[in-house]
């Protein structure tokens, strides 16, 4: 059986070789191999496995934003405290009137002084009833505004000056008689504005600062009803009330605080303002007061501050009435016809404790 095989694969090889000569002359690209030949090619080695690979870990799911808390009123409140005047707006009002009604009452003052404040802003104001302290000096609040302003009948404390408002709108304020402080100054209110303001018989401090188109009338009226016999402070300067209103001295008891620096007051006014014996501050700058004048001081006894700056007319005779006052502080005689020399006695034998300003004339 062996030679058999041994046989049979002779006889294989010896044809292959006798068929090789006519596969290259019938022209064959390519001559067979010997395995191909005889039936035993070598068997292709498998493909690799192919390579798998492993799936990518799960990636955490990227956390929602959660929205902002809403801030509290307190916040609000906190922020609106917080922000310059200049950049306080009618919207900032709103926030505040959103409030619950028990939070609304517990604010009592409010300052939108030289904010951005309109009568928008204004008609909102109702919406503190408790509030007794209210500053809208320097905003756009007109007269329509302030109409609104009158229904806060809790007010004490009103300053509205610099306002759009006109020589009527006082009217819609007249409502306000708690009021103890008011400030009207750079306004367009006029004496027959001072009407408005009868009822308000607890005034305590009135402003009505640069107003030159005041002569005095409207002051010496409610001066007359009795509407200032509480007043403590009068701050008149840049006025002209003295042409008519100095009269109404005679009817404030209590005054302490008189300001009327350049309000049309001479020699003849003097003694009226000399009666107010509890004054313990007195500014008379740039008047036409004399040295006569200034004698009707003398009994002012509870004095600390006088001021007779730009006061031309007095001179070193002034100063024989001025040194009794004992009580004084501050005196200012600067831009007077006083001399060095008589200010340095003065100073150094009748008043060493005061401070006294003096610029030398040119």
């Amino acid at each position: 059986m062996t030679t058999s095989k041994s046989a049979f694969h002779r006889f294989g090889a010896l044809a292959v070789l006798m068929m090789l000569p006519a596969l290259i002359l019938s022209g064959c690209d390519k001559v067979p191999t010997f395995q191909e030949l005889t039936g035993n090619e070598a068997k292709p080695e498998p493909a690799p496995a192919p390579v798998v690979e492993p799936p990518p870990p799960p990636q955490a799911a990227e956390p929602v934003a959660k929205p902002p808390a809403p801030k509290t009123p307190e916040e609000i409140y906190e922020e609106f405290l917080a922000k310059e005047q200049a950049q306080r707006k009618d919207e900032d009002i709103a926030k505040l009137a959103e409030f619950d009604p028990s939070l609304r009452s517990q604010i009592q003052e409010l300052d939108m002084s030289r904010s951005q404040m309109s009568d928008k802003g204004a008609a909102m104001l109702t919406a503190f009833p408790k509030v007794e302290d209210l500053n809208i000096d320097y905003t756009g609040v007109t007269s329509v505004g302030l109409a609104e302003v009158g229904k806060l009948t809790g007010l004490k404390h009103l300053s509205l000056a610099k306002t759009r408002i006109n020589e009527t709108a006082l009217e819609g304020i007249d409502g306000l008689t708690d009021l103890e402080y008011l400030d009207i100054s750079q306004t367009s209110s006029d004496d027959l504005s001072f009407q408005h303001l009868v009822g308000m018989k607890n005034l305590q401090v009135l402003r009505i600062t640069d107003m030159p188109h005041l002569r005095g009338q409207g002051l010496a009226e409610l001066a007359n009803r009795g509407v200032l016999s509480n007043l403590r402070e009068l701050y008149a300067p840049n006025t002209k009330i003295g042409n008519y209103g100095l009269e109404a001295l005679e009817k404030l008891p209590h005054l302490q605080i008189l300001n009327l620096n350049n309000a049309a007051v001479n020699d003849i006014h003097m003694p009226l303002i000399g009666s107010r014996r509890e004054l313990v501050t007195l500014y008379l700058e740039r008047n036409t007061i004399s040295s006569q004048g200034v004698k009707s001081l003398a009994k002012l006894k509870n004095l600390e501050t006088l001021s007779l700056a730009n006061c031309k007319s007095v001179q070193d005779e002034a100063f024989n009435f001025i040194k009794n006052l004992k009580t004084l502080t501050l005196l200012n005689v600067s831009g007077t016809g006083v001399t060095p020399d008589a200010v340095k006695m003065l100073q150094e034998k009748f008043l060493p404790d005061t401070e006294i300003k003096y610029d030398k004339p040119n």
